[in-house]
């Protein structure tokens, strides 16, 4: 009879843990009140912040802002910013959201506001300030250049003094940075820069010293960091992963056209396959890549031109497609990670 018992527990614990993998552990997903339409965004604490697609109408004049807390569901349209001319990208930056600007040719600016839609200050950065992280008390933010002209940089503002360098990265080093950055990721005590044309990724230490120059067979778009290694995706169709002690691409998987952002959610990555070089024939996939094996999983379908994505405190992952710029619009859609559902959040 003990044996018997015993047989049963394990069964029903095998059980149980069988359901959990199939995610019936997973937490609730709160869609939102109203529709929510975004281009850019990115998130804090919870709540996503992106640019509002009504931003085109006004160009180079004002910028509107809006909200989405992925746990009660609300959406505020809460900023109307006539500070900020030609916005360009968003990212969260310590307790600021950052609203960089960008006019493609002089240098650009990143305007650090409260989350309540403050402007705090601003200060220039360089030709096309699009991504940054937090170390301390300093904001590095990256700023991709003009296509051919070998002049991104990296700037680093510290929080405290307000003092700006910029190219710390030519200053720490002696060389510059490349042509075209695309990203920026900070992962344990190195910081990772992609740098698209010249297929780089400089691998440095937080004062942004080069440890180690990786050249790559294709050109790296994006970074996501789990479990050890580095990710970066290849805008020929493939994810690579990066060796973060050896500082070397050890594999690489293939995945859909032109890939731009990609996300770790549930133990995989959510990989938004573009099609960008394909227009008006855009990809609609997303990649689902499993992380211990590194093998493609599964392709998710979605709205036309995914290329923002990012799991957010929910554990959900949120991804923007940007349509075909003129009569498909932007799509803000939900991901599943467990189940593959997607829902669409623009309705």
């Amino acid at each position: 009879m003990k044996k018997l018992r015993f047989y049963l527990f394990a069964l029903m614990a095998m059980v149980f843990v069988a359901c959990s993998d199939d995610g019936d552990d997973a937490p609730s997903f709160v869609p939102p009140a109203s529709g929510v339409n975004m281009t850019e965004l990115c998130q804090k604490d919870g709540v996503l912040y992106g640019f509002l697609s009504e931003y085109d109408a006004a160009w180079n004049q004002t910028i509107v802002h809006s909200s989405y807390n992925t746990a009660t569901g609300t959406v505020a349209k809460n900023w109307l910013v006539d500070e900020v001319s030609s916005p360009y990208k968003l990212f969260a930056a310590g307790d600021y959201i950052c609203i960089t600007t960008s006019d493609y040719v002089n240098d650009g600016d990143v305007n650090l506001f409260t989350t309540d839609g403050r402007l705090l200050t601003n200060f220039t950065a360089g030709t096309g300030p699009r991504r940054g992280v937090v170390v301390g008390d300093d904001v590095y933010v990256l700023c991709e250049g003009l296509w051919g002209y070998n002049n991104a940089v990296l700037t680093k503002y510290n929080l405290n003094d307000h003092s700006v360098v910029r190219d710390c990265f030519m200053q720490q080093n002696g060389v510059g940075l490349g042509d075209t950055a695309n990203d920026i990721c900070l992962y344990g005590s190195k910081m990772y820069i992609a740098v698209a044309t010249d297929k780089v990724i400089w691998v440095t230490d937080k004062e942004a010293r080069v440890i180690k120059k990786i050249e790559t067979a294709a050109q790296p778009r994006y970074l996501a960091s789990t479990g050890g290694k580095v990710y970066a995706t290849y805008y020929n169709g493939n994810v690579a992963r990066i060796d973060t002690t050896a500082c070397t691409v050890e594999a690489t998987v293939a995945v859909g056209r032109n890939p731009e952002q990609l996300c770790v959610a549930d133990n995989k990555l959510f990989v938004a396959n573009s099609g960008g070089l394909d227009y008006p024939n855009y990809d609609k996939t997303v990649s689902v890549i499993d992380v211990p094996s590194f093998t493609e999983v599964k392709k998710i379908e979605v709205a036309a031109n995914p290329a923002n994505i990012l799991t957010a405190d929910n554990g959900f992952v949120y991804l923007v497609s940007l349509g075909n710029y003129t009569d498909v619009p932007n799509t803000l859609q939900c991901i599943n990670p467990y189940t593959y559902e997607v829902t669409d959040l623009t309705k």
